[in-house]
């Protein structure tokens, strides 16, 4: 249980009654067992907001606990889904976060046309809380076929709804009462309000209010129960009037002042003479903190209709914070939430280290030391409504309502951007409702670490306890054994198994020798779905606009003849992959392209190595590959193996392995660039993306397990080839680079490049991370 503070501030003179340690202890554990179970925090940072529909979509995810709003490295299953505007799912990608980290893209499917999509990223371990726990952003996609564009920032006037809100829900009669003013379409675009008034029922003018370009506001209103209130206001030239609702003749509210001083915030109860008089001696608790890290303080009111009680800023911990005010019979009066900034950093000191031909190096200093950030290199004229890591893990997953336009408010961060801030959140329904705290989350969803492969072997199986299941697959790393239980049944957990691959079992008695065995597989816990409720009223095509706008095309984009095109499949077929000939000496080697006639003839890898060249010992438990002489004076015949580019110690993992899992080998025989270790040569093995169709064996003894919607595979982001990179298509909606491996030295040092595509000035959007969890979001103009 954490730490429960003891308020001891009042101002106007108050003093606290003695505080009732019961009480506080029940809410406390209350708290203490609703948050208990870690809660992941996502934020995605995103390459760009809009994508033209055969566009790739670049991410990197960065997971937090929200207890400590730190990095949690626990993480690995991460899950990304497509839904458009109506909270449909379109399709759903699992991604592998390690270190609490995640970089990936994502393929966009057919034929989708001009519109607003989201992507929701969870974890199937959110499914556990009644609060949707997962992340939503927004995206734009583009169809050019359909000849239209869409305008994110269009209002549309006609779904425009005003809502005026109690702070707290609370509207008395006979007090001041601070009223939350939100004017927003049905895609959520703010509406200002410039001449706003408060009218009762004489057509009195009983106060005045306007809102931020965002369409937030506030005004303070003294009730009066013999008269109700009307508001007006003008909206694109009309006059809107909405009626307020009726004040409460009996009750207890309050307001808070989170914004005018650094050192504190100021929480005011009132009540009113005709409610006083019953509640006068009761004992309030305020309740203030985020989530089990709380403060307490107890007062009542006395003769006194308002108490005051400063809570210091000390007791908030960066970001969205809840304060409740409880009764004495621990019933929820009124609750809202408040932010505090985190601790002003220093801009990031970027400075262009070197202008080349065909890329520019950048140089820099971060106030993070140690940390991990990612890059956004775009034109200057893209104008999307970024997302930004503090207002997504600080705001955002602690509210009921994304923060629209968040560099609005959290650039150049002042009190009066403060206030701003406090409107919007005062217009929220606070997502932790103390009312809630009661049912406690139980822990019905894993928390999945890697996948799990379950088998059933359908063989008698002799002297079955001493047997076990071999798990084997070259291209991935895997060579592990488990074993097999009274039900013929096997289990692998933790396994990071990417999609589009295939993964061998097979059967070994206590001496390691295969049995033939029937063995039948399935991967587990690869196909989570979040059970929330995520439909939404979908009003997007109002923004999409029929008028032709300038789009960016990319050269060398032509229909080729069905015919050519067959024909140039076929001569391709055994040329090598250009990107893995020009790698880590594989120039200097002999390469091979595996085609379906080299898999047929040799039916495993090993025997491929030793038809060229190589001493092939197979014991059936262990493998060694030499050559009859070393290429080094000083340097042992053994061969230096790499699957991947990944370097293999143990060669035992080619036990077993076919040819049709391999696309490319290369032996480099002279081991150039690897020294005196690689006396006996160098082979690198490149793996196929999927098995062929071809060679089986009907007498193998291992059983092919042919994996699908697993990790998806990293891919490294290449520039498109645009056919003009200065016309308006490119300057709007184009991407130059993206950068989501840039990290920091102990410094706080990075630098990192991007292609010069003969721009005077780009824009950088960074988002960065460290240790710590002090996050770092900017966006730049930089000149070049």
């Amino acid at each position: 249980m954490k730490k429960v503070l003891l308020l001891l501030f009042f101002t106007a003179g108050q003093l606290l009654s003695q505080t009732n340690s019961s009480n506080q202890e029940k809410i406390s554990k209350a708290l203490s067992d609703y948050f208990q179970l870690d809660r992941e925090n996502i934020f995605l940072h995103l390459n760009k907001q809009t994508y033209l529909s055969d566009e790739k979509i670049w991410f990197k995810a960065y997971v937090t606990e929200k207890k400590t709003n730190t990095p949690f490295p626990s993480t690995t299953n991460v899950f990304v889904s497509l839904t458009d505007a109506s909270g449909n799912v379109l399709q759903t990608k699992l991604y592998y976060a390690e270190s609490s980290l995640l970089t990936g893209t994502m393929s966009l499917p057919e034929k989708l046309p001009t519109g607003k999509y989201n992507l929701r990223v969870f974890t199937n371990f959110m499914n556990n809380f009644a609060e949707d726990e997962s992340s939503n952003y927004a995206i734009y996609i583009i169809d050019p076929a359909q000849k239209n564009t869409i305008n994110s920032a269009k209002v549309d006037y006609n779904t425009a709804h005003l809502e005026l809100l109690p702070e707290g829900g609370i509207f008395l009669d006979g007090v001041s009462n601070t009223f939350a003013v939100r004017l927003t379409d049905c895609n959520g675009t703010g509406i200002p309000i410039t001449d706003g008034q408060i009218k009762d029922a004489s057509g009195n003018v009983a106060a005045t209010f306007i809102t931020n370009p965002k369409g937030y506001g506030r005004f303070d209103l003294i009730a009066s129960k013999s008269t109700g209130y009307t508001a007006h206001c003008t909206l694109n030239g009309k006059l809107v009037q909405l009626a307020l609702p009726s004040s409460q003749i009996k009750g207890v509210t309050f307001s808070v002042n989170s914004y005018t001083f650094a050192d504190k915030v100021v929480v005011t109860a009132k009540t009113n003479p005709s409610t006083l008089a019953e509640i006068g001696k009761d004992a309030y608790t305020i309740v203030a903190g985020q989530e089990q890290d709380v403060a307490f303080a107890e007062f009542s009111f006395n003769d006194k209709s308002e108490v005051s009680v400063a809570i210091p800023s000390e007791n908030f911990k960066p970001g969205v914070n809840s304060i409740y005010l409880i009764d004495k019979n621990q019933k929820i009066v009124v609750q809202r939430v408040i932010f505090k900034p985190g601790v002003a950093l220093k801009k990031a000191d970027i400075t262009v280290a070197q202008k080349r031909g065909d890329s520019i190096i950048i140089k820099g200093i971060s106030p993070l030391a140690l940390g991990s950030m990612s890059v956004s290199v775009l034109p200057i004229n893209n104008d999307d409504d970024r997302n930004s890591i503090v207002s997504s893990l600080l705001i955002d997953n602690f509210s009921e309502l994304r923060l629209q336009d968040p560099a609005y408010y959290l650039d150049g961060f002042s009190r009066k951007k403060h206030y701003e801030l406090d409107c919007f959140l005062m217009a929220q329904t606070p997502k932790y409702a103390f009312s809630g705290f009661t049912k406690m989350p139980e822990k019905k969803f894993e928390f999945d670490r890697g996948l799990t492969i379950k088998g059933t072997i359908n063989t008698v199986i002799p002297d079955r306890k001493n047997a076990k299941v071999k798990m084997n697959s070259i291209a991935q790393g895997l060579d592990e054994t488990t074993t097999i239980d009274e039900k013929n049944e096997f289990v692998f957990t933790n396994v990071i198994a990417l999609d589009s691959t295939s993964i061998y079992f097979s059967v070994i008695d206590a001496k390691g020798k295969t049995i033939p065995a029937k063995i039948h597989s399935q991967l587990l816990n690869n196909n989570r779905r979040l059970i929330k409720n995520i439909q939404q009223t979908d009003c997007s095509s109002n923004l999409i606009e029929s008028a032709p706008e300038e789009l960016p095309t990319v050269a060398n984009s032509v229909v080729l003849d069905a015919v050519t095109v067959a024909a140039q499949k076929k001569n391709k077929e055994e040329e090598l992959n250009p990107q893995n000939n020009m790698r880590f000496g594989n120039s200097m080697a002999k390469g091979h392209k595996i085609t379906d006639d080299v898999a047929q003839t040799y039916r495993f890898l090993t025997d491929f190595i030793q038809a060229n060249g190589y001493h092939v010992v197979n014991t059936g438990a262990t493998v060694s590959i030499s050559r009859t002489y070393s290429t080094s004076i000083l340097g042992s015949n053994s061969v230096v193996m790499y699957i991947d580019d990944t370097p293999i110690p143990d060669m035992s993992i080619l036990i077993g392995y076919t040819m049709d899992m391999v696309d490319e080998v290369y032996f480099n025989r002279r081991g150039y660039g690897q020294g005196s270790n690689a006396g006996g040569g160098v082979i690198r093995i490149y793996t196929r993306r999927t098995t062929r169709g071809g060679f089986k064996s009907p007498n193998s003894t291992w059983q092919e397990l042919k994996i699908q919607n697993a990790y998806q595979r990293l891919s490294e982001f290449k520039t498109p080839n645009y056919a003009n990179v200065q016309d308006a298509g490119f300057k709007k909606y184009g991407t130059i680079a993206w950068l989501p491996n840039v990290n920091t030295d102990e410094k706080g040092e990075f630098k990192f490049a991007f292609p010069n595509l003969q721009q005077q000035k780009v824009k950088l959007v960074i988002e960065g991370i460290d240790g710590n969890g002090q996050l770092y979001s900017e966006t730049r103009l930089l000149d070049l």
